[in-house]
């Protein structure tokens, strides 16, 4: 079924100039990851998945409304990069998003997107500004703004210094998916 539906797709995406089709398969569901491997996706990169209670932030920073115009500015503070549901253009297209951020002499030096169900869409802190209690401040006011718990789905595996903070905050891992491509060109 998966092939005959991509099989009639795949024309119609290359004709419109697609580049790649991206895709995620949680990992364990061996029947899709199958299906989309015959149909000639590759896996990429594993995605775990976090939620839970964060811990209360000892450190304060004055936070500001982040406009939409100034989100292009996001990939500065990230180490990885987002899976497509969580890319700048798409989050553009979501009607109800909040965005904070902290700046430093007027500097961007750490931001945060999330929906009022508490799930964050992305996030990073500038290099510099790391381990200073900016991004869990982030997340506790996310929280604290929500009142519900708080998730981020789709991290790169890779992105071990990410994967700790996630953990250091008291969010743990739920869910590990596998991110698939198939290439159009």
């Amino acid at each position: 079924m998966t092939q005959r539906m991509y099989g009639y797709v795949l024309p119609l995406l290359r004709a419109a100039g697609g580049q790649q089709v991206e895709l995620e398969v949680i990992q364990g569901n061996l029947a899709a990851a199958t299906s989309y491997r015959k149909t000639g996706f590759r896996k990429t990169r594993e995605l775990p998945c976090f939620r839970g209670t964060v811990t209360i932030a000892e450190a304060h920073f004055e936070l500001a409304e982040f406009p939409r115009a100034e989100w292009s500015d996001l990939h500065a503070l990230q180490d990885w990069r987002p899976t497509w549901q969580y890319q700048t253009p798409t989050l553009h297209q979501l009607p109800d998003v909040g965005a904070l951020t902290i700046r430093e002499n007027g500097e961007l030096v750490a931001s945060v997107v999330y929906e009022d169900s508490g799930k964050v869409l992305q996030f990073g802190v500038k290099p510099a500004w790391r381990r200073q209690g900016l991004g869990h401040f982030l997340f506790a006011e996310v929280a604290q703004r929500t009142g519900a718990e708080v998730s981020v789905g789709n991290v790169d595996g890779n992105a071990r210094s990410t994967l700790q903070f996630l953990n250091k905050i008291g969010l743990q891992e739920y869910l590990r998916q596998n991110e698939m491509v198939l290439s159009l060109t």
